[in-house]
Protein backbone atom coordinates (compact mmCIF):
# COMPACT_ATOMS: atom_id res chain seq x y z
CA UNK A 1 0.00 0.00 0.00
CA UNK A 2 1.52 3.39 -0.98
CA UNK A 3 2.63 5.64 1.87
CA UNK A 4 0.66 8.85 1.43
CA UNK A 5 1.05 9.75 5.09
CA UNK A 6 4.23 11.70 4.38
CA UNK A 7 2.22 14.21 2.33
CA UNK A 8 0.23 15.30 5.40
CA UNK A 9 2.13 17.50 7.88
CA UNK A 10 -0.15 16.72 10.83
CA UNK A 11 1.26 13.20 11.01
CA UNK A 12 4.64 14.63 11.93
CA UNK A 13 3.10 15.28 15.32
CA UNK A 14 3.55 12.70 18.06
CA UNK A 15 3.02 12.39 21.80
CA UNK A 16 6.10 11.17 23.66
CA UNK A 17 7.17 9.41 20.50
CA UNK A 18 3.76 7.83 19.90
CA UNK A 19 2.13 8.61 16.53
CA UNK A 20 -1.43 9.80 16.17
CA UNK A 21 -4.00 7.46 14.65
CA UNK A 22 -6.60 9.66 12.99
CA UNK A 23 -9.74 7.65 12.22
CA UNK A 24 -12.28 10.46 11.89
CA UNK A 25 -12.10 11.40 8.22
CA UNK A 26 -15.89 11.29 7.90
CA UNK A 27 -15.94 14.35 10.19
CA UNK A 28 -13.11 16.14 8.39
CA UNK A 29 -10.10 15.02 6.38
CA UNK A 30 -6.51 15.99 7.00
CA UNK A 31 -4.82 18.34 4.53
CA UNK A 32 -1.78 17.62 2.35
CA UNK A 33 1.08 20.11 2.48
CA UNK A 34 0.30 21.34 -1.02
CA UNK A 35 -3.20 22.43 0.06
CA UNK A 36 -1.85 24.29 3.08
CA UNK A 37 0.71 25.96 0.83
CA UNK A 38 -1.99 27.00 -1.67
CA UNK A 39 -3.95 28.75 1.09
CA UNK A 40 -0.81 30.46 2.40
CA UNK A 41 0.24 31.42 -1.12
CA UNK A 42 -3.02 33.27 -1.73
CA UNK A 43 -2.53 35.35 1.42
CA UNK A 44 1.19 35.89 0.82
CA UNK A 45 1.12 36.61 -2.91
CA UNK A 46 -2.31 37.70 -4.18
CA UNK A 47 -4.50 38.63 -1.21
CA UNK A 48 -7.31 40.78 -2.62
CA UNK A 49 -11.00 40.58 -3.39
CA UNK A 50 -12.29 38.92 -6.54
CA UNK A 51 -14.46 39.94 -9.50
CA UNK A 52 -14.13 43.64 -8.68
CA UNK A 53 -10.61 45.00 -8.91
CA UNK A 54 -8.89 45.78 -12.21
CA UNK A 55 -5.39 45.61 -10.74
CA UNK A 56 -3.00 42.68 -10.91
CA UNK A 57 -3.55 41.14 -7.45
CA UNK A 58 -7.32 41.13 -7.86
CA UNK A 59 -7.06 39.63 -11.32
CA UNK A 60 -4.73 36.89 -10.04
CA UNK A 61 -7.06 36.07 -7.14
CA UNK A 62 -10.05 35.96 -9.49
CA UNK A 63 -8.19 33.67 -11.87
CA UNK A 64 -7.28 31.25 -9.04
CA UNK A 65 -10.85 31.30 -7.74
CA UNK A 66 -12.37 30.54 -11.13
CA UNK A 67 -9.72 27.92 -11.85
CA UNK A 68 -10.84 26.06 -8.72
CA UNK A 69 -14.42 26.20 -9.98
CA UNK A 70 -13.23 24.59 -13.22
CA UNK A 71 -11.25 21.98 -11.27
CA UNK A 72 -14.30 20.89 -9.30
CA UNK A 73 -16.48 20.89 -12.41
CA UNK A 74 -13.95 18.67 -14.18
CA UNK A 75 -13.73 16.44 -11.10
CA UNK A 76 -17.45 15.61 -11.34
CA UNK A 77 -17.75 15.91 -15.16
CA UNK A 78 -19.87 19.06 -15.18
CA UNK A 79 -19.76 22.58 -16.60
CA UNK A 80 -18.07 25.28 -14.52
CA UNK A 81 -20.99 27.71 -14.77
CA UNK A 82 -23.17 25.08 -13.07
CA UNK A 83 -21.01 25.08 -9.91
CA UNK A 84 -21.98 27.38 -7.03
CA UNK A 85 -19.63 27.97 -4.10
CA UNK A 86 -21.21 28.00 -0.64
CA UNK A 87 -19.74 27.72 2.84
CA UNK A 88 -20.39 23.97 3.32
CA UNK A 89 -22.43 21.01 2.09
CA UNK A 90 -25.18 21.91 4.56
CA UNK A 91 -25.69 25.28 2.88
CA UNK A 92 -25.52 23.60 -0.52
CA UNK A 93 -28.34 21.21 0.41
CA UNK A 94 -30.43 24.06 1.79
CA UNK A 95 -29.82 25.96 -1.44
CA UNK A 96 -30.89 22.90 -3.44
CA UNK A 97 -34.14 22.81 -1.47
CA UNK A 98 -34.64 26.53 -2.11
CA UNK A 99 -34.01 26.17 -5.85
CA UNK A 100 -36.66 23.46 -6.18
CA UNK A 101 -39.18 25.41 -4.09
CA UNK A 102 -38.41 28.63 -5.98
CA UNK A 103 -39.57 27.07 -9.25
CA UNK A 104 -43.10 27.27 -7.87
CA UNK A 105 -44.27 23.97 -9.36
CA UNK A 106 -44.31 21.86 -6.17
CA UNK A 107 -47.54 21.65 -4.20
CA UNK A 108 -49.83 19.57 -2.00
CA UNK A 109 -50.34 17.01 -4.75
CA UNK A 110 -46.63 16.15 -4.72
CA UNK A 111 -44.32 14.18 -2.46
CA UNK A 112 -40.65 14.56 -1.54
CA UNK A 113 -38.69 11.34 -1.02
CA UNK A 114 -35.66 10.91 1.21
CA UNK A 115 -34.11 8.03 3.16
CA UNK A 116 -33.46 6.92 6.71
CA UNK A 117 -29.72 6.95 5.90
CA UNK A 118 -29.53 10.71 5.48
CA UNK A 119 -27.39 13.16 7.42
CA UNK A 120 -29.55 15.81 9.09
CA UNK A 121 -28.43 18.35 6.47
CA UNK A 122 -30.03 16.31 3.70
CA UNK A 123 -33.04 15.07 5.67
CA UNK A 124 -33.96 18.49 7.02
CA UNK A 125 -33.52 20.13 3.62
CA UNK A 126 -35.96 17.59 2.17
CA UNK A 127 -38.36 18.16 5.05
CA UNK A 128 -38.11 21.93 4.66
CA UNK A 129 -38.99 21.61 0.98
CA UNK A 130 -42.02 19.49 1.85
CA UNK A 131 -43.16 21.85 4.59
CA UNK A 132 -42.72 25.00 2.51
CA UNK A 133 -44.68 23.62 -0.43
CA UNK A 134 -47.26 21.48 1.34
CA UNK A 135 -45.90 18.30 -0.24
CA UNK A 136 -45.86 14.96 1.55
CA UNK A 137 -42.51 13.77 2.95
CA UNK A 138 -41.73 10.09 2.41
CA UNK A 139 -38.75 8.27 3.93
CA UNK A 140 -37.26 5.07 2.49
CA UNK A 141 -36.24 2.41 5.01
CA UNK A 142 -33.27 0.02 5.16
CA UNK A 143 -33.10 -3.75 5.54
CA UNK A 144 -31.38 -5.50 8.42
CA UNK A 145 -28.02 -5.32 6.64
CA UNK A 146 -28.31 -1.55 6.33
CA UNK A 147 -29.06 -1.42 2.61
CA UNK A 148 -31.86 0.73 1.23
CA UNK A 149 -35.13 -0.91 0.31
CA UNK A 150 -37.14 0.35 -2.64
CA UNK A 151 -37.79 4.08 -2.57
CA UNK A 152 -41.48 5.10 -2.33
CA UNK A 153 -41.50 7.16 -5.53
CA UNK A 154 -44.48 7.58 -7.83
CA UNK A 155 -45.71 9.92 -10.57
CA UNK A 156 -46.29 12.65 -7.95
CA UNK A 157 -42.72 12.60 -6.62
CA UNK A 158 -41.18 16.04 -7.11
CA UNK A 159 -37.70 15.45 -5.66
CA UNK A 160 -35.52 12.71 -4.20
CA UNK A 161 -32.82 13.56 -1.63
CA UNK A 162 -30.30 10.73 -1.44
CA UNK A 163 -26.91 10.24 0.22
CA UNK A 164 -23.97 9.19 -1.91
CA UNK A 165 -22.47 7.34 1.06
CA UNK A 166 -23.93 6.97 4.53
CA UNK A 167 -21.81 8.80 7.10
CA UNK A 168 -22.79 6.16 9.66
CA UNK A 169 -22.79 2.80 7.85
CA UNK A 170 -20.58 3.47 4.83
CA UNK A 171 -23.37 2.22 2.55
CA UNK A 172 -23.29 3.43 -1.06
CA UNK A 173 -26.78 3.27 -2.58
CA UNK A 174 -27.33 2.41 -6.24
CA UNK A 175 -27.47 6.08 -7.21
CA UNK A 176 -27.75 5.46 -10.94
CA UNK A 177 -30.78 3.18 -10.55
CA UNK A 178 -32.42 5.54 -8.05
CA UNK A 179 -31.94 8.43 -10.48
CA UNK A 180 -33.41 6.40 -13.34
CA UNK A 181 -36.55 5.53 -11.36
CA UNK A 182 -36.88 9.12 -10.16
CA UNK A 183 -36.57 10.50 -13.69
CA UNK A 184 -39.17 8.02 -14.94
CA UNK A 185 -41.47 9.95 -12.59
CA UNK A 186 -40.08 13.36 -13.67
CA UNK A 187 -38.53 13.92 -10.22
CA UNK A 188 -35.39 15.92 -9.44
CA UNK A 189 -32.55 13.98 -7.79
CA UNK A 190 -30.43 15.78 -5.16
CA UNK A 191 -27.27 13.87 -4.21
CA UNK A 192 -25.58 14.54 -0.88
CA UNK A 193 -21.99 13.74 -1.88
CA UNK A 194 -20.31 15.01 1.30
CA UNK A 195 -18.97 11.50 2.06
CA UNK A 196 -18.85 10.42 -1.58
CA UNK A 197 -16.84 13.04 -3.46
CA UNK A 198 -13.20 12.76 -2.44
CA UNK A 199 -13.58 9.04 -1.72
CA UNK A 200 -14.96 7.68 -5.00
CA UNK A 201 -14.90 8.82 -8.61
CA UNK A 202 -17.94 10.99 -9.33
CA UNK A 203 -19.47 11.55 -12.76
CA UNK A 204 -22.78 13.38 -12.55
CA UNK A 205 -23.56 12.55 -16.17
CA UNK A 206 -23.23 8.80 -15.59
CA UNK A 207 -24.97 8.94 -12.22
CA UNK A 208 -27.86 10.84 -13.77
CA UNK A 209 -28.47 13.16 -10.83
CA UNK A 210 -29.71 16.75 -11.18
CA UNK A 211 -27.99 18.41 -8.21
CA UNK A 212 -24.98 17.50 -6.09
CA UNK A 213 -23.78 18.93 -2.78
CA UNK A 214 -20.21 18.49 -1.59
CA UNK A 215 -17.81 19.87 1.00
CA UNK A 216 -14.19 20.90 0.56
CA UNK A 217 -13.06 19.81 4.01
CA UNK A 218 -14.37 16.28 3.46
CA UNK A 219 -12.12 15.89 0.39
CA UNK A 220 -8.71 17.05 1.70
CA UNK A 221 -9.49 20.75 1.21
CA UNK A 222 -9.94 23.63 3.67
CA UNK A 223 -12.99 24.20 5.84
CA UNK A 224 -15.54 26.87 5.01
CA UNK A 225 -16.14 25.93 1.36
CA UNK A 226 -19.08 23.98 -0.02
CA UNK A 227 -20.08 23.26 -3.58
CA UNK A 228 -23.47 22.88 -5.21
CA UNK A 229 -23.66 21.60 -8.75
CA UNK A 230 -27.05 21.94 -10.41
CA UNK A 231 -28.22 21.61 -13.97
CA UNK A 232 -28.25 24.91 -15.82
CA UNK A 233 -32.02 25.08 -16.25
CA UNK A 234 -32.60 24.67 -12.50
CA UNK A 235 -30.18 27.50 -11.72
CA UNK A 236 -31.57 29.84 -14.35
CA UNK A 237 -35.21 29.67 -13.27
CA UNK A 238 -34.52 29.97 -9.53
CA UNK A 239 -34.53 33.13 -7.47
CA UNK A 240 -31.34 33.74 -5.43
CA UNK A 241 -31.30 32.81 -1.76
CA UNK A 242 -29.03 35.61 -0.51
CA UNK A 243 -28.90 39.19 -1.76
CA UNK A 244 -25.94 41.58 -1.78
CA UNK A 245 -22.72 42.47 -3.50
CA UNK A 246 -21.43 40.39 -6.36
CA UNK A 247 -24.75 38.79 -7.34
CA UNK A 248 -26.55 41.72 -8.99
CA UNK A 249 -26.75 43.00 -12.53
CA UNK A 250 -28.38 46.32 -11.70
CA UNK A 251 -29.97 47.97 -8.65
CA UNK A 252 -32.18 51.05 -8.47
CA UNK A 253 -34.31 52.51 -5.70
CA UNK A 254 -37.29 50.39 -6.66
CA UNK A 255 -35.95 47.39 -8.58
CA UNK A 256 -33.07 44.95 -8.94
CA UNK A 257 -31.94 42.33 -11.43
CA UNK A 258 -29.56 39.46 -10.88
CA UNK A 259 -26.34 38.24 -12.45
CA UNK A 260 -26.33 34.99 -14.39
CA UNK A 261 -25.67 31.69 -12.59
CA UNK A 262 -23.60 30.75 -10.74
CA UNK A 263 -22.87 34.28 -9.56
CA UNK A 264 -26.44 35.17 -8.58
CA UNK A 265 -26.11 32.57 -5.81
CA UNK A 266 -22.76 33.90 -4.51
CA UNK A 267 -23.62 37.09 -2.63
CA UNK A 268 -20.81 38.77 -0.70
CA UNK A 269 -17.11 38.01 -0.44
CA UNK A 270 -16.51 34.24 -0.48
CA UNK A 271 -13.82 32.19 1.21
CA UNK A 272 -11.25 32.93 -1.48
CA UNK A 273 -8.33 31.29 0.30
CA UNK A 274 -10.42 28.20 0.99
CA UNK A 275 -11.45 27.93 -2.64
CA UNK A 276 -7.79 28.21 -3.69
CA UNK A 277 -7.03 25.33 -1.32
CA UNK A 278 -9.91 23.30 -2.73
CA UNK A 279 -8.47 23.60 -6.22
CA UNK A 280 -5.17 22.16 -5.02
CA UNK A 281 -6.95 19.40 -3.07
CA UNK A 282 -8.65 18.30 -6.28
CA UNK A 283 -5.36 18.40 -8.19
CA UNK A 284 -3.81 16.27 -5.44
CA UNK A 285 -6.65 13.73 -5.67
CA UNK A 286 -6.29 13.64 -9.44
CA UNK A 287 -2.57 12.92 -9.08
CA UNK A 288 -3.26 10.11 -6.63
CA UNK A 289 -6.31 8.97 -8.70
CA UNK A 290 -9.69 8.19 -7.21
CA UNK A 291 -9.23 4.53 -8.06
CA UNK A 292 -6.26 4.47 -5.70
CA UNK A 293 -8.22 6.25 -2.97
CA UNK A 294 -11.09 3.77 -3.25
CA UNK A 295 -8.70 0.82 -3.27
CA UNK A 296 -6.86 1.96 -0.13
CA UNK A 297 -10.09 2.60 1.77
CA UNK A 298 -11.67 -0.73 0.81
CA UNK A 299 -8.56 -2.70 1.81
CA UNK A 300 -8.41 -0.92 5.15
CA UNK A 301 -12.12 -1.46 5.73
CA UNK A 302 -11.85 -5.20 5.07
CA UNK A 303 -8.88 -5.46 7.42
CA UNK A 304 -10.69 -3.43 10.08
CA UNK A 305 -13.87 -5.53 9.87
CA UNK A 306 -11.89 -8.76 10.25
CA UNK A 307 -10.01 -7.41 13.27
CA UNK A 308 -13.07 -5.92 14.95
CA UNK A 309 -15.16 -9.07 14.54
CA UNK A 310 -12.60 -10.88 16.68
CA UNK A 311 -13.46 -8.68 19.69
CA UNK A 312 -15.99 -10.26 22.05
CA UNK A 313 -18.92 -7.99 22.81
CA UNK A 314 -18.36 -5.75 19.78
CA UNK A 315 -21.30 -5.19 17.46
CA UNK A 316 -20.78 -3.95 13.91
CA UNK A 317 -23.65 -1.99 12.42
CA UNK A 318 -24.42 -2.14 8.73
CA UNK A 319 -23.04 -4.41 6.01
CA UNK A 320 -19.78 -6.26 6.46
CA UNK A 321 -18.56 -4.98 3.08
CA UNK A 322 -17.85 -1.47 4.33
CA UNK A 323 -16.79 1.32 1.98
CA UNK A 324 -14.50 3.06 4.47
CA UNK A 325 -16.81 4.01 7.35
CA UNK A 326 -17.40 1.56 10.20
CA UNK A 327 -19.76 2.10 13.13
CA UNK A 328 -19.79 -0.17 16.16
CA UNK A 329 -20.95 -0.50 19.74
CA UNK A 330 -19.64 -2.46 22.71
CA UNK A 331 -21.90 -4.39 25.06
CA UNK A 332 -19.98 -3.09 28.05
CA UNK A 333 -19.25 0.59 27.28
CA UNK A 334 -20.94 3.71 25.94
CA UNK A 335 -19.47 5.10 22.68
CA UNK A 336 -18.32 8.27 24.45
CA UNK A 337 -16.37 6.16 26.96
CA UNK A 338 -14.88 4.20 24.08
CA UNK A 339 -13.70 7.38 22.37
CA UNK A 340 -12.32 8.79 25.61
CA UNK A 341 -10.19 5.74 26.36
CA UNK A 342 -9.04 5.44 22.75
CA UNK A 343 -7.88 9.05 22.95
CA UNK A 344 -5.36 8.01 25.61
CA UNK A 345 -3.75 5.83 22.94
CA UNK A 346 -3.94 8.74 20.47
CA UNK A 347 -6.58 6.86 18.47
CA UNK A 348 -9.17 9.37 17.29
CA UNK A 349 -12.66 8.15 16.47
CA UNK A 350 -16.05 9.84 16.53
CA UNK A 351 -18.75 8.97 19.09
CA UNK A 352 -22.38 10.05 19.03
CA UNK A 353 -25.36 10.06 16.69
CA UNK A 354 -23.31 11.50 13.79
CA UNK A 355 -26.05 13.97 12.83
CA UNK A 356 -28.25 11.02 11.86
CA UNK A 357 -30.72 10.63 14.71
CA UNK A 358 -33.52 9.02 12.63
CA UNK A 359 -31.04 6.33 11.57
CA UNK A 360 -29.89 5.80 15.16
CA UNK A 361 -33.50 5.22 16.22
CA UNK A 362 -33.98 2.80 13.33
CA UNK A 363 -30.87 0.88 14.42
CA UNK A 364 -32.07 0.84 18.02
CA UNK A 365 -29.02 2.55 19.49
CA UNK A 366 -28.57 6.03 20.99
CA UNK A 367 -25.05 6.39 19.58
CA UNK A 368 -22.15 4.52 18.01
CA UNK A 369 -18.40 4.76 17.83
CA UNK A 370 -17.25 5.37 14.26
CA UNK A 371 -13.94 4.79 12.52
CA UNK A 372 -13.47 6.27 9.05
CA UNK A 373 -10.52 6.16 6.69
CA UNK A 374 -8.68 8.00 3.94
CA UNK A 375 -5.46 7.44 2.01
CA UNK A 376 -3.23 8.51 4.91
CA UNK A 377 -4.40 5.61 7.09
CA UNK A 378 -2.68 2.25 7.38
CA UNK A 379 -2.97 -1.06 9.22
CA UNK A 380 -1.09 0.34 12.20
CA UNK A 381 -4.02 2.69 12.80
CA UNK A 382 -6.45 -0.22 12.87
CA UNK A 383 -4.20 -2.33 15.09
CA UNK A 384 -4.01 0.59 17.51
CA UNK A 385 -7.82 0.86 17.41
CA UNK A 386 -8.26 -2.80 18.36
CA UNK A 387 -5.62 -2.55 21.10
CA UNK A 388 -7.45 0.48 22.44
CA UNK A 389 -10.75 -1.39 22.46
CA UNK A 390 -9.06 -4.09 24.51
CA UNK A 391 -8.14 -1.33 26.98
CA UNK A 392 -11.82 -0.40 27.11
CA UNK A 393 -12.64 -4.02 27.97
CA UNK A 394 -10.17 -3.95 30.84
CA UNK A 395 -11.89 -0.89 32.29
CA UNK A 396 -15.55 -1.76 31.65
CA UNK A 397 -15.67 -5.40 30.58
Amino acid sequence: MPDFRKDFPIFQRSFKGEPIHYLDSAATTQKPASVIEAVANYYCVSNSNIHRGIYRLAEEATEWFEESRKEFASFINAKADEVVFTKNATESLNLASHIIASAGDTGKQHNIVTTILEHHSSFLSARKLAQSTGAELRTADIDEAGNLVELPTDRNTRAVFITGMSNVLGVIPDIREIAKVAHDNNAIVVLDAAQFAGHRAVDVQKLGVDMLAASSHKMLGPTGVGMLWAKEDLLKKSEPLLLGGGMIREVSLDSASWAEPPYKFEAGTPNIAGVAGLGEAIRYLKRVTMETVAGVEKKLARYAVDKLLSVDGLNLLGPRESEGIISFTLDFAHPHDIASILDKRHVYVRAGHHCAMPLMKRLGVPATARASFHIYNNRDDIDALVEGINDVKKVFG
